[in-house]
């Protein structure tokens, strides 16, 4: 059920989604050290980039003539401005020693998982089970399917005996008050 349910939402994940889990993981390519020859490169083709921004959306150019006429400096470029925060760190990089402490200091058990042990590990009453075997008969004894109704039978003919075993007589203590 496990293996299932993880299958599922894996179908279910989108590319961008799985992406960002591994830019976040560290296995993107990180921001190159800016260089002179690289801030020149980038200031003879920046103008021809803000043209073309504004060219394709106008949306876009009408944002960024707000935002000129606001109180954004003159020397800033749309294409500056949208990555601005391209190299900001967003996570932190913790070691393995870290990751095992936090873990430790989380503690393993809580009271929830306790209670769904206790609740897996809890046998329903033998009257549930009975009654559950009892209203599948009708269901299949109404639609005369006799290869599900021996299957059924093959079932009970195991669980059943299986009750029995694990119960135990109650003492007359048991009820008094």
């Amino acid at each position: 059920m496990a293996l299932q349910m993880i299958a599922a939402s894996w179908c279910e994940t989108g590319s961008a989604v799985v992406a960002n889990c591994f830019r976040h993981a560290g296995f993107a390519v990180q921001c190159a050290e800016t260089s002179d020859s690289a801030i020149e490169a980038y200031d003879g083709d920046a103008d021809r980039d803000e043209d073309r921004l504004l060219d394709q959306d106008e949306e876009i150019a009408v944002a960024w003539a707000d935002l000129q006429e606001s109180d954004m400096p003159a020397d800033v470029h749309i294409s500056e401005f949208l990555q601005a925060d391209s190299c900001l760190v967003v996570r932190e990089e913790m070691t393995d020693a870290d990751i095992i402490k936090s873990v430790q200091e989380d503690g393993v058990s809580s009271d929830d998982d306790d209670t769904i042990a206790q609740r897996d590990s809890a046998l329903p009453p033998t009257s549930q089970v009975l009654d559950a075997f009892d209203i599948i008969r009708r269901c299949i004894g109404s639609q005369d399917d006799d290869e599900a109704m021996a299957l059924l039978a093959a079932c009970e003919s195991r669980v059943v005996p299986s009750l029995g075993k694990k119960r135990k007589q109650a003492k007359l203590s048991d009820f008094r008050h």
